[in-house]
């Protein structure tokens, strides 16, 4: 088989993103940092944005009280 270095050098690359993804997923793992992903998903809502309510508008809806 007859591999050009273009080939080649693409593969060593995503061979080695591969390793670094798997490194970090293990790592992360042993600290500790996957085991309260639904509390910490939490954090950004409060009391002026609760869960579940969209209070974001986008710029061609026009609320009736805006009329």
């Amino acid at each position: 088989m007859d591999f050009s270095s273009g080939t080649v050098s693409v593969f060593s690359i995503s061979v080695l993103m591969v390793v670094t993804a798997l490194v970090i997923l293990i790592f992360s793992i042993k600290k500790g940092l996957i085991k309260n992903l639904k509390q910490d998903a939490m954090i950004p809502f409060e009391e002026d944005e609760p869960v579940g309510e969209p209070t974001d508008q986008l710029f061609n809806e026009v609320k009736e009280s805006d009329t």
